[in-house]
């Protein structure tokens, strides 16, 4: 955080709005990015237990001749 204060100075000593707006996009970016990586890895992970949990009822059914 220390990039969206008035520590990030341009060449005559001003604050640089220009480059802490810069931070800024690069910092969501990267964070977009962590929140798609892990929402997807999630997701897939909760697909795959669904699916094996409905073969399972499928194969419990078919046991007890439910059909």
């Amino acid at each position: 955080m220390y990039f969206y204060t008035d520590w990030v100075l341009d060449d005559h000593g001003n604050p640089d709005e220009n480059v802490q707006y810069w931070y800024g996009v690069m910092h969501n970016c990267f964070f977009g990015y962590y929140i798609y990586a892990n929402l997807s890895i999630m997701f897939w992970v909760s697909l795959k237990r669904y699916y094996l949990a409905a073969i399972a009822c499928f194969k419990r059914c078919k046991f007890y001749g439910w059909d």
